[in-house]
């Protein structure tokens, strides 16, 4: 997963760690690794995914979701 911030600012969960991201902010990610953003500010960001998530996982993230917890 590559994630690159356009405006904002905002922290990235990847894996274990946590860190701070702003506009210009690039992020990769490997397959596998737990990950997440979470907006301080409005936050405009470029996700991208390769290869495309399958249904499966859609399914998951979404039962976690409505289970209340986050994926």
């Amino acid at each position: 997963m590559v994630l690159l911030v356009l405006e904002g600012d905002g922290q990235v969960v990847a894996g274990d760690g946590q860190e701070p991201v702003h506009a210009g902010s690039v992020v990769f990610v490997p397959a596998g690794e737990a990950r997440g953003l979470k907006a301080e500010t409005r936050l405009i960001a470029l996700h991208v995914v390769s290869p495309p998530p399958s249904e499966k996982d859609h399914f998951e993230v979404m039962a976690k979701l409505q289970q209340g917890k986050c994926p």
